[in-house]
Order: C-alpha cells, then structure tokens, then sequence
C-alpha cells in the first residue's frame, strides 16, 4: 500500500515499486477523480485537497497504460455541478488521452 503522502512526494518512485509488484499481470485500472487536486477538479463527491495536478497524472496514467497490459479502466466518482463545464471536460480529455495511450501500446 502507498499513502497519498508518500505518493506526493515522489509519485514516479512510488509507481515504479506498484508496478514491479504487479510485472506480467493484467491490469484494470479504476481511477477515481479525487485523485486530482479539486483546483482542477472540483466536482466529487470527496474532493481532497493536496491532489495530483494534470501533467503528473497524464504522465503516470500513460506510464501506467504503456506499461501494462491493461483489460479494462473505468474513471469514477465524478459528481456533476450545474455551471461546471470545465471539471467534465477535463475528466472527458484524460479519458480520451488514456484511450490514445492505451491505442498506441497495442
């Protein structure tokens, strides 16, 4: 298990221990948007301050995705706010990002 604390501080690190637990599995990724910094992402329903920025999670998703075999990923945990538009396009940019990754790899 890895804190979130310890994943902050050097998320490159700590992914690259995940990863090598897991070497040769299938992989379904879940990702839950309050993962991300409510700055950046606010509709959720436990948004949690101190959250990852855009660059450091496209950057580990594709890491992730390239990586791995993945069989599946659904993004979670999305709570739609009236007059919000920018939180769903960019829940909708990391999806199509992780579907660009996930085409390239294969």
């Amino acid at each position: 298990m890895v804190t979130a604390l310890e994943a902050i501080k050097d998320p490159e690190e700590k992914l690259t221990e995940v990863l090598e637990k897991f070497k040769g599995v299938p992989v379904y990724l879940s990702f839950d948007v309050d993962f991300l910094d409510p700055s950046i992402m606010p509709c959720t329903g436990t948004p949690e301050p101190g959250g990852f920025d855009w660059y450091t999670t496209i950057g580990l998703l594709k890491r992730i995705i390239s990586s791995r075999r993945v069989v599946g990923m659904d993004f979670v945990e999305f709570s739609p706010v009236v007059n919000r538009k920018d939180a769903a396009y960019l829940l909708a940019k990391l999806i199509y990002k992780s579907i660009g990754y996930l085409t390239a790899s294969h």
